[in-house]
């Protein structure tokens, strides 16, 4: 009572007030840390974007016939280069052409795997312009055994546009435009000046169609 005399009784009042007030704060309870627990909307948001994105990825492309897997050894005398047919230029053709002679079987055959994975099969079935004139090559394209055709002269392109729907295998063969000789018989009328029927045939520009 003699110190609350000496400083004044206002005085010892106001310091009360203050620790009993400093004390009140003490007791209140922090704020609980932020949550780092993710919200249902951002979990499902995500979810999503992975779905659409394995979607994405195992969607099927336009694939040129030259990426397919091979099903069978094609013949020696095809090759994928490119080509003018009847005045147009065709990127990546499967060609069937020979030299003095031919080094493989007639027709020449090529066979790939389609796997169930596309819709169509498109090309243009043509004689390359620097062919002999007059020579006209027969196209065979057998898909899982339904086997269609067309014949092509210079100048005279064919359109090829077919169903392969649920199609495991596609085989295309090419004909010569006429019998092939031996490699003997034509190295002897090539020596006697006479010219051999050779082809030179190609599919321009064949894909594949999802």
């Amino acid at each position: 009572m003699q110190l609350a005399t000496w400083i004044g009784l206002p005085t010892v009042a106001g310091l009360v007030a203050v620790v009993v007030s400093g004390g009140g704060q003490s007791d209140q309870s922090a704020p609980p840390p932020a949550s780092t627990t993710i919200p249902a909307s951002t979990t499902r948001a995500t979810t999503s974007t992975g779905t659409a994105t394995t979607s994405s990825s195992a969607t099927v492309s336009t694939a040129l016939l030259s990426d397919l897997p091979r099903a069978g050894e094609p013949s020696s005398d095809l090759r994928f280069q490119d080509v003018d047919i009847d005045g147009q230029h065709y990127e990546n053709s499967l060609r069937y052409s020979c030299e003095l002679f031919c080094n493989g079987p007639s027709p020449a055959a090529y066979d790939v795997d389609l796997g169930r994975r596309f819709s169509r099969f498109t090309a243009v079935a043509g004689v390359v312009d620097t062919a002999a004139s007059g020579s006209a090559d027969k196209f065979e394209i057998d898909v899982d055994g339904v086997l269609k055709s067309w014949t092509a002269s210079i100048g005279h392109p064919q359109n090829i546009d077919i169903d392969v729907r649920n199609a495991l295998r596609l085989t295309i063969r090419i004909y010569p435009p006429a019998t092939l000789k031996s490699p003997l018989q034509a190295g002897a009328d090539a020596a006697g000046g006479v010219q051999s029927a050779l082809p030179d045939a190609a599919l321009g520009h064949p894909v594949l169609i999802p």
